[in-house]
């Protein structure tokens, strides 16, 4: 019994020292039986091992030596994928992780730390006046030029969620920097829909953020747009139509953004929880909006929704108020010139309507809001 148990330590010691080996091999041929083993398939950005130096200057002052690790280990290709995922999945196992950037909560939630920041440690900028008051002046620089302007707060998961945060988020009384936000926007008149109240009013069932994803899903933006073009009506004085809720169903198919905090975990397997996805439609359908949308990563999927609709006509999105992204009824392109909005901004305003800008509870003072006030000062 004892050999048999000897035998199989050693084989498996001897597919972990070889398999990478292997990889290694694999690199240096082009033939597509060995596709397998040079594939590597982790979820999250990459910083490429530079190719390390070996001359005699750097032997002896250790810098070569240093930069061979990384870079063979770049080409082990799928074992050490494979491994990397096993030891992941130990950590999830026990309730952490070493991915950057993410934190695991109650029934294994997953946040993001500026989720928690907002929510637990009711960081302010201190900076709710101030942007308020652009706001408005933009508000009104653009009422001049006959575009309609609304800004969206988009909510933080861990605020609509709180029962689902990390053990040891103890939030306190203080508001929020978004509660200071929403009053003095309030105060000055801005055009906002408050994502944040509209989610926190509705049955926290179906979900509105996916337990694994780092965004909101369609139930959670179906509450924003609905708003949103609720107000688009109101202040641009035209019908655009009414977003309803038809049908939900749930399954376990997590979609778009509703797992991809879990996807950068790197898990041997999917993890997926119960998703529930949306059918919609349109009441008093008017025509389709020529807008420019600026936001971050939360106005994708209220954008995906609009434009299933067909309640977008010609559209640009400025994310974060550097890429653009060209809407045309349903399709979409993406242009990739650095600095290409603020080329663009002012020509574009020429050909829609409604100006939509959003931000995200966790960092609503993101520069791409401060960046957009300043264009409008200078048109």
């Amino acid at each position: 019994m004892r050999s048999v148990q000897s035998i199989l330590f050693l084989l498996g010691v001897a597919v972990l020292v070889l398999a990478p080996g292997l990889a290694l091999l694999a690199q240096t041929s082009d033939s597509p039986q060995w596709d397998a083993l040079r594939r590597n398939r982790l979820v999250g950005a990459v910083i490429n091992a530079k190719t390390p130096a070996l001359d005699a200057q750097s032997f002896w002052d250790g810098q070569g030596q240093s930069g061979i690790e990384p870079w063979l280990a770049e080409r082990m290709g799928a074992p050490r994928e494979f491994l990397i995922r096993v030891n992941n999945m130990f950590d999830y196992w026990a309730g952490r992780t070493k991915v950057p950037g993410l934190l695991i909560g109650r029934d294994g939630y997953l946040f993001g730390p500026p989720m928690l920041t907002d929510w637990c440690l009711r960081r302010d900028p201190g900076l709710s006046a101030e942007m308020a008051i652009g706001l408005k002046r933009a508000q009104q620089k653009l009422e001049s030029l006959g575009k309609t302007f609304v800004y969206v707060m988009s909510p933080n998961k861990a605020a609509i969620y709180p029962e689902y945060a990390p053990g040891y988020c103890k939030p306190s009384t203080t508001p929020r920097f978004h509660d200071r936000f929403a009053e003095e926007l309030t105060r000055n008149g801005v055009n906002f829909v408050n994502a944040h109240a509209l989610l926190d009013a509705e049955p926290k069932t179906p979900i509105m953020f996916g337990k694994y994803g780092g965004h909101w899903n369609d139930i959670g933006q179906f509450y924003t747009v609905r708003a949103l073009l609720a107000l688009l009506e109101a202040k641009g004085g035209r019908a655009i139509g009414q977003l309803e809720l038809r049908d939900v169903r749930t399954d376990r198919k997590p979609r778009w953004d509703e797992a991809d905090a879990g996807a950068l975990l790197n898990l041997p397997y999917e993890l997926a929880a119960e998703s529930p996805h949306a059918r919609f439609g349109i009441a008093a359908r008017g025509k389709p909006i020529n807008a420019i949308f600026i936001g971050s990563s939360f106005m994708w999927g209220p954008m995906r929704l609009l434009s299933e609709q067909g309640l977008i006509g010609n559209a640009r999105l400025y994310y974060y108020f550097n890429s653009t992204y060209r809407y045309t009824g349903t399709s979409e392109q993406q242009v990739h010139v650095p600095n290409v909005v603020r080329e663009d901004f002012g020509k574009a305003l020429l050909d829609v309507d409604y100006v939509i800008l959003e931000s995200n509870d966790e960092w609503l003072e993101s520069p791409h809001v401060t960046n957009f006030i300043k264009a409008v000062d200078s048109l």
